[in-house]
């Protein structure tokens, strides 16, 4: 799969919505934590 940057064959796209939805909210957990805006930091 990543030698040949394809996706996993057996995934929906439920999958993928609610494992992006999770991977969000912990940046965002994340975020508040390290004081960083969401956005990230700026320069």
């Amino acid at each position: 799969m990543i030698n040949r940057k394809e996706g996993y064959r057996f995934s929906t796209d439920a999958f993928k919505t609610k494992k992006l939805k999770k991977l969000e909210g912990e940046s965002k957990k994340w975020a508040n934590m390290m004081e960083v805006p969401a956005g990230g930091m700026k320069a």
